[in-house]
């Protein structure tokens, strides 16, 4: 997964993110990213997923209601459906 150009240093990061990302293990995983607020997370985050072509949902304060549109218009952009999704709380 070769690093963004816009992406300043972060070689230790992006090499922890590239090897959970292409780790071939069967089965589901987790990964936890922490650390102080301002850091960058979100950005290495959205631009690994950039990388692979993944998707990646950034959940910010809104009404559940808020989220869900969100998340449905933009799993809808990044997926292309024939029809669009609708992810509502009976969904789940």
């Amino acid at each position: 997964m070769d690093k963004p150009a816009e992406m300043f240093d972060r070689d230790h990061e992006w090499s922890s993110l590239t090897r959970f990302i292409t780790d071939d293990q069967p089965g589901a995983t987790l990964g936890v990213i922490s650390g102080r607020r301002h850091q960058g997370k979100t950005f290495l985050l959205d631009a690994a997923c950039r990388a692979v072509g993944g998707f990646y949902f950034d959940a910010t304060e809104a009404t559940d209601v808020e989220s869900l549109r969100r998340i449905s218009a933009m799993l809808t952009e990044h997926d292309r459906p024939a029809s669009p999704y609708h992810i509502s709380a009976g969904s789940a």
